[in-house]
């Protein structure tokens, strides 16, 4: 048997003890001990157990189960807790006592959950009880101390720093197993209290001693740890926390470009951390929709340290160029090597699955030094401390990661205009090109005169591009299989040459469709149009439009409502109804895009069955029942709004009503 520390049995009975009687009563099957214990719960008991070829005797209270398994737990941020239950302590030989971590939430640095919390901002928190008071008086967006441990290693304590999010999930909930109604009944424990402005602080960098080049150790003031948190996964996102470096572009107005892949989307939180000292928040104010950067922004009288805004050559980088590589490594340490580029080649990858940012229409640089390889972020800079190139990590299949360098000739035109104060809007032709050869472009009916222009360049610029994802082949525009040779009469030999469709709402187009050369004005569309700006969950799952990966792999949209995420445990999961798939028809009515997606849905009754025909990427169609819970699964809508601190304005619908910001019901999501 085993014996539960601090339990009623123990130091009464010991592991291997062997049970013959309870009350006198011989006992040899499960059965019948379940109904003694179960007829004297708050009784004393004596039980006979043979311990070493001894007879024992021991009175021992029988305690209900049902006072040691949770009845109760509090939603507070994006997680959730409870007292630690039987079961639990049982598996791990633990007493059952202390706050459990079900969800961590911001609450774990690595966002682990089977922990348990110790203390809290320097308070104990022995009980659940304890959390809550110590939780209240906590203001939203602060940063405290807290000290667990797990439940399989309770002899090390360890520490950590956590953020506390009272905004995009602000009240702190009890929910109460009600054994009435057979429901949780909710209880507000809390509104939050308001965000105290952080003061200006100041910092020193650490000297790089080890590089003898003091303008390239001086990029070590350029670089800034960045945090991204995202109350909804969307836009493909495998993970709602990132973590990277960002470089600083411009330190006077407080510019910084960090991957996509660390800052995927504007429906976020985002802090900035100065020499390991300086913690400030910001935002995003700009994603670009190709080179797959994005630039934030922070308050620079909040950071009294030397930042140097990073300096951006113009020009392009060539195969065979020595440069230097600086970069942070898997164990976030600064490192640095001399080396030379080993390639300028057209970075074409096959959209990941399931869909989200990806960078096209760039070129890829790579070095000799394998040191990248081991580098999420970095730049390649010359010796007179001139960014040549931004080391940038991108998602492959299966959540793989890799880098490459994109050229700062791709960035120098953004930088140009934040340091004008001016966020640009970029356009585009909605087109993903390839490199083709020239013996390719003659089977394509490109004619020899073009052949020549182009046999005429470098020998990095012998190329040409088709289209390779893009519209339907019609008149006005590039299509699929379209060989590109010139925009506004410049011949089109390298992807950066394509960059001025960002700029302009037409361009003048020189192609060969068909074995034919046509020429036409194509207009160009506003990429803004494709970032999302309203997200609506329901039932659990997570529904969006369709993202630029989204549209890039399917010609003819079923639907403008797209699923991109769903939760364990909603409705959603249980009816099996999950991401990448887009919804058309709710109980036989059209869901043409959100705006008729949340109509139908705020309609349905509560608990009430409802139809879903959807269809997946092949175009193959289905059908499932799913059953309305606003209780722990209301409808809510994210929606963006510039007037409000953070962006985004929340709509919840439950029982009937439309309520700006959170809800009483609803689990964290």
């Amino acid at each position: 048997m085993d014996v539960l520390p601090e339990g009623p049995s123990d130091e009464k009975l010991k592991e291997g003890d062997i049970l013959l009687k309870i009350n006198g009563d011989l006992v040899t099957q499960f059965l019948r001990l379940n109904e003694i214990f179960d007829s004297n719960i708050g009784k004393t008991v004596r039980i006979l157990v043979q311990r070493d070829g001894q007879d024992v005797e021991e009175d021992i209270l029988v305690q209900d189960l049902c006072e040691i398994t949770p009845d109760r737990f509090v939603t507070v941020g994006a997680a959730c807790f409870h007292d630690l239950s039987y079961q639990v302590a049982q598996r791990y030989f633990l007493p059952c006592r202390g706050v459990y971590v079900r969800k961590s939430g911001p609450f774990h640095p690595t966002h682990d959950n089977y922990i348990m919390v110790d203390s809290v901002n320097h308070k104990k928190t022995p009980d659940l009880d304890a959390f809550v008071q110590v939780m209240r008086d906590i203001p939203d967006r602060a940063r405290v101390a807290i000290k667990f441990w797990y439940v399989w290693e309770p002899q090390t304590v360890r520490t950590a720093v956590v953020p506390i999010d009272r905004h995009w999930f602000q009240r702190m909930k009890m929910f109460k197993r009600n054994d009435t109604t057979g429901v949780w009944d909710v209880e507000v424990l809390a509104e939050p209290l308001p965000a105290v402005r952080p003061p200006p602080l100041s910092a020193s960098f650490d000297a790089l001693e080890h590089i003898a080049q003091r303008e390239i150790a001086e990029i070590a003031r350029s670089f800034v740890h960045v945090r991204f948190s995202s109350p909804v996964l969307i836009d493909g996102q495998s993970t709602r926390i990132k973590l990277g470096m960002g470089l600083v572009v411009n330190a006077d107005r407080g510019y910084v470009i960090v991957s996509r892949t660390v800052v995927p989307t504007k429906l976020c939180d985002i802090e900035l951390t100065f020499a390991d000292s300086v913690l400030v928040p910001g935002k995003v104010v700009f994603l670009h929709p190709a080179h797959h950067y994005a630039i934030i922004q922070y308050d620079p009288s909040l950071v009294d340290a030397p930042v140097k805004s990073a300096i951006f050559s113009t020009d392009r980088i060539s195969q065979g160029a020595p440069t230097f590589f600086v970069g942070h490594n898997d164990c976030d340490e600064m490192v640095y090597a001399s080396t030379a580029v080993t390639k300028v080649i057209p970075l074409e990858r096959e959209p990941p699955n399931p869909p989200r940012g990806r960078p096209v229409n760039v070129d890829r640089i790579d070095v000799e030094t394998r040191i990248g390889n081991h580098c999420g972020s970095g730049v390649l800079i010359r010796e007179d401390g001139v960014v040549q190139a931004l080391w940038v990590v991108y998602e492959m299949e299966d959540l793989d990661e890799a880098c490459f360098g994109l050229s700062s000739q791709a960035i120098a035109p953004i930088a140009e205009k934040l340091s004008q104060g001016i966020v640009p809007t970029l356009r585009s032709l909605s087109i993903e090109l390839e490199a083709v050869t020239m013996i390719e472009a003659r089977v394509m009916g490109v004619a020899e005169e073009w052949i020549e222009k182009v046999q005429s360049k470098s020998s990095s610029d012998r190329r040409l591009f088709m289209v390779k994802r893009g519209p339907k082949q019609l008149s006005g525009q590039l299509g699929e299989g379209d060989v590109l040779l010139t925009l506004d009469g410049k011949l089109i030999t390298q992807l950066h040459d394509v960059d001025v469709m960002y700029w302009k709402e037409s361009l003048d187009v020189v192609a060969v469709r068909n074995g034919e050369q046509i020429s036409f004005k194509a207009q160009t569309v506003s990429e803004d149009e494709f970032e999302t700006s309203r997200v609506v969950n329901f039932c659990g799952l997570t529904a969006q439009k369709p993202h630029r990966t989204v549209r890039q792999c399917i010609k003819k949209l079923p639907s403008e409502v797209y699923i991109t995420s769903w939760f364990i445990g909603s409705p959603a999961n249980l009816y099996n109804v999950y991401a990448t798939t887009f919804i058309t028809h709710i109980d036989n009515k059209p869901t043409p895009d959100l705006e008729s997606l949340v109509g139908i849905i705020a309609s349905i009754p509560d608990k009430t069955y409802f139809k879903i025909k959807m269809m997946n990427y092949t175009g193959t169609p289905s059908v499932v029942t799913i059953k309305k819970d606003e209780r722990y699964w209301p409808t809510v809508e994210w929606l963006r709004d510039e007037t409000h601190v953070e962006g985004w304005k929340r709509v919840t619908y439950e029982n009937g009503e439309v309520i700006q910001g959170e809800g009483l019901y609803g689990i964290t999501l």
